[in-house]
């Protein structure tokens, strides 16, 4: 969540490749919670917005699976 910036360093887990299925989901919900922009979002994670947009798109890709959701 936004009051906890710390415990979400998007940018980092990116660069060391340690962003997993669980954190991704994790971070596309704190998108879809938190945020009006992919702009905001991406400014907030320290992301460029095109980083953004393939976590939140990552994301919401997992969570679909996750919540048992399947668009053929």
């Amino acid at each position: 969540t936004k009051g906890n910036k710390t415990m979400l360093d998007t940018a980092t887990l990116i660069s060391n490749n340690e962003l997993t299925k669980d954190k991704l989901i994790e971070v596309y919900l704190d998108y879809v919670n938190n945020f009006l922009t992919v702009s905001a979002f991406a400014q907030w994670h320290g992301l460029t917005e095109r980083q953004a947009n393939v976590v939140i798109k990552r994301g919401r890709e997992l969570n679909n699976e996750k919540c048992c959701f399947k668009v053929s």
